[in-house]
């Protein structure tokens, strides 16, 4: 499945950047393709 996940920002500095990079990673792992829109 191809996602893309929306964010202001792509730096680690708060909740929902360490959200997003922590559901790319699982999803990557679980075989998904994912985008960063930012």
């Amino acid at each position: 499945m191809n996602i893309l996940i929306a964010n202001h920002h792509l730096k680690r500095t708060g909740g929902t950047e360490n959200y997003s990079f922590a559901l790319a990673e699982e999803m990557v792992r679980l075989g998904h393709q994912v985008e960063y829109f930012t």
